[in-house]
């Protein structure tokens, strides 16, 4: 009886490729799940009312300044994370630190707020008080930036209604209420920057809004994306996998608005730069 061989059974592959597929396995993760990577989405993403999901009017403030402006309030981390629920990892016990150094003026004189370091108190200390969340004629900021970012926290957490800029200039800002045309609201700003005091200041200001609320449920366009990485500064460094799901989740929790994926993912990727620094920094 003669033997069989193995090629008497098996041929085998003819080709390369066929051998690959053959003892390949399905692509996962041994450590991690197996869900969708997060994406990078479209360029310009329409919302449901066929408008841009950023306003191109509206300006763009640095994660340093919004960090300036916010101060303790920026260090806010969701119910979700501090119970660990979302990472599933340990969270730290002791409190978690996104404040650049503190100078030695303000640690020494705790009352003036983050926004004033190095600026004299005088008739001049006016200034925004993210806890209060109050603006008033006569209010001074370190630069345009800081007074952008402190409307920005005024009508996202406070007023919880959207503002349009009318007029932006180096040394002007100017902004009032979004359905003003609408609904006949007269809320309005404007910041000029004066060259004695080398400070912005607001020059005038009608408020409260007289429109009626938004639902809560409604992205909220004055929500930029450096708010938001402020608040996400934490969660990043403890898990720089954090998920988009998560961020838009956070962002409800926090601030009671439901964003797109378009700006929870353009946020997150601030964030990460924020803490870790662009590809480009390390080449």
């Amino acid at each position: 009886m003669g033997t069989v061989g193995i090629n008497d059974d098996y041929a085998g592959p003819s080709t390369f490729h066929q051998l690959v597929d053959e003892y390949s396995e399905p692509e996962a993760d041994s450590f991690l799940n197996n869900d969708p990577v997060d994406s990078e989405p479209d360029e310009v993403e329409i919302d449901e009312e066929g408008q841009n999901d950023t306003d191109p009017d509206d300006d763009e403030v640095s994660i340093p300044v919004m960090l300036d402006v916010l101060g303790s309030n920026g260090n806010e981390l969701s119910s979700h994370v501090q119970q660990g629920i979302i990472l599933n990892i340990p969270v730290s016990s002791g409190p978690l630190s996104l404040l650049p150094v503190i100078p030695f003026f303000c640690t020494t004189h705790p009352e003036v707020p983050v926004d004033s370091y190095d600026i004299p108190s005088s008739s001049w200390g006016h200034f925004y008080d993210s806890n209060s969340g109050e603006l008033e004629c006569g209010m001074i900021f370190k630069t345009k930036a800081h007074l952008i970012a402190s409307v920005q926290d005024f009508s996202v957490r406070f007023a919880r209604r959207e503002y349009r800029v009318v007029e932006s200039k180096p040394k002007l800002w100017k902004v009032a209420c979004k359905y003003d045309d609408a609904t006949g609201c007269n809320w309005m700003l404007r910041g000029i920057f004066k060259a004695k005091m080398e400070l912005f200041k607001i020059t005038k200001y009608a408020g409260p809004h007289t429109c009626l609320m938004n639902e809560i449920s409604i992205d909220h366009r004055n929500l930029g994306k450096s708010m938001i990485a402020t608040h996400l500064l934490g969660m990043v460094r403890q898990d720089p996998a954090y998920n988009i799901k998560y961020v838009q989740q956070n962002v409800n929790d926090n601030f009671g608005f439901d964003i797109s994926y378009h700006k929870a993912w353009h946020a997150l990727k601030a964030a990460r730069e924020e803490v870790y620094g662009t590809w480009e920094s390390f080449v």
